[in-house]
């Protein structure tokens, strides 16, 4: 068996099983920094779908269920993400045709996975806020 040793190896079993995350932390810093210098934003941010992906799947959605042997490296993690959802979000001139389109496709009950990897990152990040809100309100009731 071949193991890819990467980020993601790095924070689910590495890290993960030491409840310390100084890498993760440090990468998505580093992310977030290079990304804040990008000016060419011809492709709408196509380009960094794959680091929002990472940050999300692997950084934000996981974290409460993380052990932290230092709960301020829970805190330092969630804020590295959110920076980086604040970034994508101010880098992008949403349209409303934009966001009618994530409202009227969160109706759907499953988006997949292909589907959302093609789409920008800002509008990703609206999807799954939007079914977040959704499960929330279907769960009040």
């Amino acid at each position: 068996m071949n193991i890819v040793y990467d980020m993601q190896f790095e924070v689910n079993e590495i890290e993960a099983r030491r409840e310390q995350y100084p890498s993760t932390i440090s990468f998505l810093n580093l992310l977030n920094a290079l990304i804040s210098e990008e000016r060419d934003l011809s492709d709408r941010g196509r380009r960094f779908i794959g680091i929002f992906r990472f940050i999300y799947d692997h950084g934000f959605r996981p974290f409460p269920q993380r052990a932290y042997a230092d709960p301020c490296e829970k805190w330092q993690l969630v804020v590295a993400c959110l920076q980086h959802f604040h970034m994508m979000l101010s880098l992008y001139d949403i349209s409303e045709e934009d966001i009618d389109g994530v409202i009227d496709q969160s109706q759907l009950s499953t988006v997949t996975q292909s589907s959302l990897q093609m789409q920008l990152p800002i509008l990703a990040f609206l999807k799954v806020c939007v079914h977040h809100v959704h499960l929330f309100i279907c769960a009040a009731h």
